[in-house]
């Protein structure tokens, strides 16, 4: 009988050879069928869909939205009267 660490290691082994993702396709379809309103139920304000950062913790989830905006800005050098191009 296998030990619990030797069955892990088996399952690490597993998926260190497997593909990254799998049915992709399917997945894609699945995602882009998610309707407006659960969006709107799981996403702050802004409706900020890539992450938000949490810099001290204890952020809600506006405040995280703008902490990830705010540091978009800041590492694009963006100032003030500039115009930006968003590919999304």
């Amino acid at each position: 009988m296998q030990s619990a660490l030797e069955t892990k290691m088996a399952y690490v082994e597993l998926l260190r050879k497997r593909p990254i993702a799998i049915n992709t396709d399917d997945a894609n379809t699945q995602h882009y069928e998610v309707g407006t309103g659960v969006l709107s139920e799981s996403l702050g304000p802004r409706m900020k869909y890539s992450c938000c950062l949490y810099p001290k913790g204890g952020e809600t989830l506006a405040q995280a939205e703008i902490a990830m905006l705010e540091l978009y800005v800041e590492r694009a050098g963006l100032k003030d009267g500039m115009r930006i191009f968003d590919l999304g």
